[in-house]
């Protein structure tokens, strides 16, 4: 690691640690603290945020809340189509976002959410707590099996993006392997890389460290020699019990979560003391309303200067409450749950056993404006994107994100774009990001 790497560590372990002691300060009274950041936070938007601003005016919602429920039964909840099509109504006047969150996300619905440069680091911390309170520190060698956006960057701009990307990596000590094409060549490649890099911890997709550990099994000896402090998955849940089992085995080490979307950044990660994850509720306000039995719908209200704050904002996933709260029917101000529902968009295998990451198809398909929503219909090798959404995507942008999925694979050029008026859904009704058809 650099010098400049060092430094940047060494501020960061201090942010961590003193965020670690905010939550284990018992004197904080967690809803009181809530309160008053969201009304903080809602002087803020009453001022800048054209929604917020429109509604008080109309008398609708109170310029002060007295309480985290009168919060909830007055401002209804928004979901991630909503926002889309309203989305200056919800991003601040001034000053101006200097930069942007894009995902597609677990539902495939591609949203591009204005931002400021200074939130992410206002909740940087908490990026750390959980490696934090599992024995890992900023400053340690990271082996990343991740998604590598900046290489799809077309031009001059895309290899200087890539360039500023690995200088930065070897800054912070960062070894990164694709995790976009999960061919067993490719994970033994990634392999050998990790044997050779020596890391202190690995951080990836769920489903790409299991596919890992399948084509890796042979070497568990050589990872258990490497003593690594953890596994980290993230992103989605594990295809089974038994992927998380496996993961654990072939690396030699526990397998630790985290939780979040790329909208929201990091929501919480799995606790040192049980097998559920701990909510950083100094950064959200995290509600749990019950969608059906055994099961609640995650939602989400940001309490740091955002420019497009989350207000209510219905995350998409449903999650499991612990025992003394699964029969509740809303609880607002959740600081714990047991495990996220599903979540899991395995990936597309091809006949030659060739195997891509969903986030191949959502990296390369968020820059299309105009997409609502999408999902990926294979046959056989044969594979088609069907969208909603506006039907005067040009065919400019088509070729673009062909280009993109040409650098990940040449295979992936030929895919095809359809534009439907209705996705496939599964049973419970819900857009299905990977549909395998069966040969006619």
């Amino acid at each position: 690691m650099s010098l400049l790497g060092r430094l940047r560590s060494r501020k960061l372990l201090r942010s961590v640690k003193e965020l670690d002691a905010f939550y284990s300060d018992r004197s904080v009274d967690a809803e009181t603290f809530q309160l008053n950041s969201l009304n903080e936070m809602w002087r803020l938007y009453a001022e800048c945020v054209p929604i917020v601003r429109r509604e008080i005016a109309r008398g609708q919602w109170p310029v002060e809340f007295a309480g985290l429920n009168e919060f909830v039964n007055v401002v209804p909840t928004l979901q991630r189509g909503a926002l889309a099509k309203s989305i200056q109504d919800y991003t601040v006047s001034t000053p101006l976002p200097n930069s942007v969150r894009t995902t597609g996300g677990s539902t495939a619905e591609p949203i591009r959410i204005p931002s400021w440069k200074s939130e992410y680091r206002s909740v940087a911390a908490s990026q750390w707590l959980g490696r934090y309170r599992h024995g890992v520190s900023p400053a340690d060698r990271l082996f990343m099996l991740w998604g590598h956006s900046h290489i799809l960057g077309a031009g001059l701009r895309g290899k200087v993006n890539g360039w500023k990307r690995g200088a930065f990596d070897r800054m912070l000590g960062y070894c990164r392997a694709s995790a976009y094409d999960l061919s067993e060549s490719a994970l033994r490649s990634a392999g050998r890389r990790l044997i050779d890099f020596k890391p202190t911890y690995v951080y990836g997709y769920s489903v790409a460290l299991s596919q890992f550990a399948l084509a890796n099994k042979d070497r568990k000896s050589l990872f258990k020699g490497l003593h690594l402090k953890f596994v980290q998955a993230t992103a989605e849940s594990f295809p089974s019990d038994e992927s998380r089992a496996l993961v654990q085995e072939v690396f030699g080490c526990p397998v630790i979560m985290e939780y979040g979307a790329m909208e929201s950044g990091h929501i919480a990660s799995t606790s040192t003391h049980s097998l559920g994850y701990d909510i950083y509720w100094k950064d959200f306000l995290v509600e749990a309303i019950k969608e059906r039995e055994g099961l609640h719908k995650l939602v989400l209200t940001s309490l740091y200067p955002r420019a497009t704050p989350l207000i209510r904002y219905e995350l998409g996933d449903l999650i499991a409450l612990d025992a003394s709260s699964r029969q509740q029917e809303h609880v607002v101000g959740l600081r714990a749950f047991d495990h996220v529902g599903g979540r899991c968009n395995y990936g597309v295998r091809l006949s030659d056993n060739s195997f891509f990451h969903s986030e191949v198809f959502t990296h390369c398909i968020r820059d299309i404006h105009g997409v609502a929503a999408f999902q990926v219909v294979q046959e056989c090798d044969h594979l088609v994107i069907q969208y909603t959404g506006s039907s005067q995507i040009s065919e400019v942008e088509i070729e673009a994100a062909r280009q993109r999925f040409e650098k990940i694979d040449p295979r992936l050029r030929g895919i095809e774009f359809k534009l439907v008026d209705e996705l496939i859904k599964n049973r419970a009704g819900k857009n299905q990001m990977i549909v395998i058809k069966q040969p006619s």
